[in-house]
């Protein structure tokens, strides 16, 4: 068995995966997402013989995304290969740096789902850098034209603080439409210097909530009964509210984290003395609701 010193739980993307859900669709170039950009006008009450109204209304419009292309080599020497003849070692050593190579896989992405997507010439996976904000440009949509796609964003500029006009509670509330909106952020996503400055706001009374079996992606702490996480991958000096119903993860089913065939020198398709494999995964977060989530920026150190 193979002792993780390394790796640690990836949990934002772990997190969304298991709370969003992944969709599997083959697609082609551009993933299409139907977005309701307000209400309809029509309708309301009448009386008699009055005359519906029935003429259309737009109140639909498509978010456009695509797939970000990930690969993660497997990679051993034959010399590897030649030490672990028996059937045990063979299945070890491979076992071991698969499980390596996912990881790598894995860690990359959560890094990644934190960015804007301009890394690596605009390869990656779009992350919430851009996916919540309230400027630019995302899913060809404009948040300066579209105030329903924009996120909440207030920029704290010191402490974090939790009843200011720049402060959590109001991030909360600009999250929601009311007490009785059921639509609200569900996970609070930030550092562990963000996630243990509001445990020291709330000292000595501390609020926790059971922290996820297995999962050693949550503090124990909550707010409104929202629980928090903290990333080592986090950005630093920003604290994200986040409704995970308003995003969606697609991957592709024929590149789900897919093993290529191995590579070597032996059959003549490797100009090296190795044994070479991949793995590939296409794979994209969107967003579907905007105002639904929010950040503060600027949050420093207390």
């Amino acid at each position: 068995m193979l002792t993780d010193n390394v790796f640690d739980e990836h949990g934002l993307m772990g997190y969304l995966e298991k709370k969003v859900g992944v969709d599997r669709v083959r697609g082609g170039d551009n993933l299409l997402i139907p977005v309701s950009t307000s209400e309809d006008a029509n309708g309301g009450s009448y009386s008699g013989y009055d005359t519906f109204d029935t003429d259309p209304s737009d109140t639909v419009t498509n978010a456009v995304y695509g797939f970000a292309q990930y690969q993660q080599p497997i990679i051993a020497l034959f010399s590897e290969v030649a030490r672990n003849r028996s059937p045990e070692g063979a299945v070890d050593m491979w076992l071991n740096k698969v499980e390596v190579a996912n990881n790598s896989l894995r860690s990359k992405l959560n890094t990644d789902v934190f960015a804007d997507g301009t890394g690596n010439s605009g390869k990656n996976i779009l992350g919430l850098t851009i996916l919540v904000d309230s400027t630019g440009t995302v899913g060809n949509i404009a948040r300066a034209s579209n105030a329903y796609w924009a996120g909440q964003e207030l920029a704290s500029g010191g402490a974090l603080a939790i009843d200011t006009t720049v402060g959590m509670l109001q991030l909360y509330n600009n999250c929601s439409t009311g007490s009785g909106d059921t639509s609200r952020p569900d996970i609070i996503v930030t550092t562990q210097a963000v996630d243990q400055s509001y445990e020291n706001l709330l000292s000595p009374d501390i609020r926790h909530t059971s922290q996820q079996t297995g999962d050693g992606t949550f503090s124990g702490l909550a707010f409104k009964g929202v629980p928090f996480m903290w990333d080592a991958d986090a950005t630093s000096g920003i604290l994200y509210m986040l409704n995970a119903s308003s995003f969606e993860m697609f991957i592709h089913p024929e590149r789900d984290y897919t093993h290529t065939e191995i590579a070597k020198a032996d059959n003549g398709t490797l100009n090296q003395d190795a044994w070479i494999g991949h793995i590939l995964v296409y794979i994209a977060l969107v967003l579907a609701e905007g105002r639904r989530n929010g950040k503060l920026t600027g949050i420093s150190a207390s």
